[in-house]
């Protein structure tokens, strides 16, 4: 602390904005980080097999504001492991139930744009993820078809709650890398 103030005061050559201003930021870049620290997490089975499978968010350093990426882990039955995918959402996600053969479908939504976004279903299974997309434009200036169609998936009956959780570890990254690294 002490070499903060003397730096801010233009001591060693630093200058009031040099040193002091670095110092400021870079104390308020930590304590922003761990302050806001938080997760949205879920459980549901999403391949049919009776366990419960989990959705958790990633780092929030990486949401802007259309959203942001989440871990599907799908639960592995002892014989077969867990596996898990990354998907991207605004933190709404809607579950079309399975039955008589259908499979449970997981939809999200990755706003582009006040109107625009991407329209994602994703069906899970042990053997991989199968995803299908298309743009739709629910959003103020956007189209009634495109409301009609959020409105019809994204409803009371079929949204899925995600806890918020804080503090809050994100998974791993799927991938085996780092998050935001590639």
């Amino acid at each position: 602390m002490q070499r903060m103030a003397s730096d801010a005061a233009g001591a060693n050559g630093g200058g009031p904005h040099k040193n002091g201003l670095l110092y400021l930021l870079l104390f308020c870049a930590v304590t922003y980080t761990h302050a806001d620290e938080f997760g949205l997490v879920g459980e549901i089975d999403l391949n049919n097999d009776g366990l419960l499978d989990r959705i958790e968010s990633g780092p929030r350093a990486l949401f802007g504001q259309g959203g942001g990426p989440f871990v599907v882990t799908i639960t592995g039955n002892g014989v077969v492991p867990d596996k898990s995918y990354v998907v991207s959402g605004n933190g709404r996600f809607a579950v079309e139930r399975g039955g008589a053969g259908r499979p449970v479908r997981l939809w999200a939504y990755w706003r582009m744009s006040c109107c625009d976004g991407v329209l994602a279903s994703y069906v899970f299974s042990h053997d991989g993820m199968e995803q299908q997309s298309i743009t739709i434009s629910p959003g103020d200036g956007g189209t009634a078809v495109g409301r009609a169609i959020y409105r019809s998936i994204f409803n009371a009956d079929t949204l899925l709650n995600l806890k918020r959780i804080s503090p809050y570890t994100p998974p791993p990254d799927p991938a085996g890398g780092k998050w935001g690294a590639g």
